[in-house]
């Protein structure tokens, strides 16, 4: 039995390096008309898909979808073309999968050129192949071998996305029997997901094959495509409807109606981003700043051997590795204006590193400041430029500005002192010696009175001097909440307020932290199931704050409603039984039985309101028969538990 295959894969390069990194920029940036105009030029070449967070559906059309607002579009496509177990691959910016009766390798790309790679081999014709994705670094595509026979899985194959196309398998190992509709990776973990069809359940995987857990939660969906946002967010595909999952509890958390679902589909929500940060951004020469680079890496896998390279101006001098990078080693630094790293391992996550800088006496006016990061692959940009996080522009330098003038040390020139409270001057300068106007030589001053303070600094470049008023907030602020409340148990409300104040950012927390829906809202959506205590905290535009609290009180009162049938025909009504109530109560059990007391239901730890908690009428993955079912309920309440029950018709028309 083959093992998975890791093989490297070097970059596809179809145009010379200059025209390359235009059509490059292009997909990663909103660019210029006369950019644009050159495009078009390019577009008859070669076109690439573009890695921007959207999923894309293969059917009788090739279309994308944007997850945010369900915009679709359709792509150039041939009409040859048909694929399943489709992946986006990072390496190239093409879509790979398997046609659905001979199954084929084939790749698509942004004009709708179609490549056939034949079959893979080591790929057994004797399977269907429905699920499957390409893996985060674009080296391999996974897909589920499905037995024609029994639509059980019974292998995980992994094919090589490099000549010569190779597949190898393992064999899946669960305790149930799974069929998958689809699979997909996890752009923040590194794990995949799937969706049984059988027990109608998000499943996770594991790279050897292994089914490590069913979600506890069924649905009545047939999904027959499963892919990611860029925040690791869910979705399915059935048919014209896409299904937001939680992905940890296979809860289904939002259906929205879309255009035709097609066989399959993906996405491509990975993201790696690049970042540059100076502190201080103003400094005066003879002093120092701290350089910190930090990769944000959601693209779903590890990436190695990555290089980086800074060169900065002359009169800067680096003085100290603060933090080294992982894994990585340093070749350029320390008492030179070259920062370069080879061999770095960039993590999943957020990894960071530092430097220190010495600028000398000859350096003026204002620094763009850039690092390269290099050996990415293709939708990331092989070569990425470092980006200012505190802009809104895309791969901007970084700007340090030398002082001149002693009247800009401080970034204001008046700050609010909030009433009763203290503030905390500072310049946030390195590398120098301070005096403030009471005497003190630390960094920082702290003050708790209006006036006019001054701080001098001194270093091998001469002294400066700044100013700066401190004034006190006129009307201090206030927040109110209102008057306690009750509510019936498992009621919804928002709280609202009043202030004297409209530009406010929020805090808000409670007694049980779940009973509150938002905790930066400004009117947050509460569901409390016992007396709870709310709390805010608001900041207004000169950093004053104010609190209060409220409590709200649960009345033990409890209305729940039963349907007395149901019809699980996907015609969109009465497709599932649950229960249903004025607010979402906790039912600690729902359980069904048929005619014989066989139990064909059982859910526990689950909310009223909620369909996919319901049954959808199948038994061991069939479809039950028709007649009458008895149902038993446990509702949790506010000092005890209601125990229910009743009966169901179940009628498949």
């Amino acid at each position: 039995m083959s093992q998975f295959l890791d093989i490297k894969c070097a970059d596809s390069y179809l145009l010379d390096d200059g025209l390359k990194a235009v059509v490059n920029l292009l997909f990663r940036r909103r660019v210029s008309l006369i950019t644009i105009l050159l495009f078009s030029v390019l577009h008859s070449i070669a076109q690439t898909i573009p890695c921007d967070h959207k999923a894309y559906i293969i059917g009788s059309e090739f279309r994308d979808l944007n997850l945010n607002n369900l915009q679709s579009n359709n792509l150039p496509t041939n009409p040859d073309f048909e694929a399943d177990a489709i992946g986006y691959n990072v390496r190239d910016e093409k879509i790979y999968g398997l046609t659905p009766n001979n199954y084929h390798l084939m790749s698509i790309d942004g004009n709708g050129t179609v490549e056939d790679l034949g079959i893979p081999e080591g790929l057994d014709l004797n399977f269907n192949y429905v699920a499957g994705d390409v893996a985060p670094e674009g080296k391999r595509l996974f897909v589920l071998a499905q037995n024609k026979t029994t639509g059980i899985d019974e292998r995980f194959y992994t094919i090589r996305l490099e000549p010569p196309y190779f597949a190898g398998f393992l064999s899946v190992t669960s305790i149930e029997d799974v069929a998958l509709g689809d699979i997909a990776f996890d752009p923040l973990l590194d794990k995949v997901y799937g969706y049984d069809n059988r027990q109608n359940k998000v499943v996770s995987l594991s790279s050897g094959g292994n089914i490590t857990s069913h979600s506890t939660v069924s649905t009545p969906h047939t999904i027959g495509s499963l892919f990611f946002d860029e925040f690791g967010v869910l979705y399915g595909v059935e048919n014209s409807k896409l299904i937001e999952f939680n992905k940890h509890t296979g809860e289904v958390l939002s259906v929205k109606n879309i255009s035709n679902g097609g066989i399959d589909g993906c996405s491509c929500p990975y993201q790696l981003d690049f970042f540059q940060i100076i502190n201080p951004p103003k400094i005066v020469p003879c002093s120092e700043a701290i350089i910190t680079y930090y990769f944000d890496n959601r693209a779903g896998t590890s990436y190695g051997d990555i290089g980086i390279e800074a060169i900065l101006p002359d009169g800067f001098t680096i003085t100290e590795i603060i933090e080294k990078p992982f894994f990585g080693t340093v070749e350029n630094g320390l008492g030179s204006n070259i920062f370069e790293v080879v061999n770095m391992q960039v993590l999943l996550g957020v990894d960071s590193f530092s430097i220190r800088v010495y600028l000398d006496e000859t350096v003026t006016g204002t620094y763009d400041l850039q690092a390269k990061a290099f050996y990415f692959p293709q939708a990331f940009g092989t070569e990425m430029s470092s980006d200012n996080p505190y802009t809104i522009e895309l791969s901007d330098p970084t700007k340090l500005k030398v002082l001149t003038n002693e009247k800009n040390l401080f970034e204001d020139d008046f700050l609010y002192l909030c009433e009763g409270g203290e503030l905390t001057l500072e310049t946030n300068l390195n590398g120098v010696d301070f005096l403030w106007n009471d005497g003190s030589t630390q960094p920082n001053l702290t003050v708790n009175e209006p006036g006019e303070y001054w701080v001098e600094i001194k270093n091998n470049c001469g002294i400066f001097r700044d100013f700066i008023q401190v004034k006190l907030e006129e009307n201090p602020l206030f927040i109110d909440l209102g008057e306690d409340f009750t509510l019936n148990y498992g009621q919804n409300q928002t709280l609202s307020y009043a202030s004297n104040s409209t530009d406010l950012s929020f805090q808000w927390s409670a007694d049980t932290p779940e009973y509150l829906n938002c905790e930066t809202c400004s009117n947050p959506n509460i569901q409390p199931f016992e007396n709870t205590q709310y709390y805010v905290t608001v900041t207004n535009e000169n950093g004053c704050t104010a609190t209060d609290d409220i409590l709200i009180k649960i009345e033990d009162q409890i209305e729940v409603y039963a349907p007395n049938v149901f019809s699980p025909n996907k015609d969109g009504i009465n497709d599932a039984f649950y229960l249903q109530s004025g607010g979402n109560f906790r039912l600690k059990s729902f359980q069904i039985f048929d005619r014989w007391g066989n139990l064909v239901f059982d859910q526990s730890d689950i909310i009223t309101n909620e369909p996919s908690n319901g049954w959808n009428g199948k038994v061991a993955g069939e479809i039950a028969e028709d007649g009458v079912y008895l149902w038993l309920a446990e509702v949790e309440t506010l000092n005890s538990s209601l125990r229910l029950s009743g009966s169901v018709l179940l009628l498949n028309f």
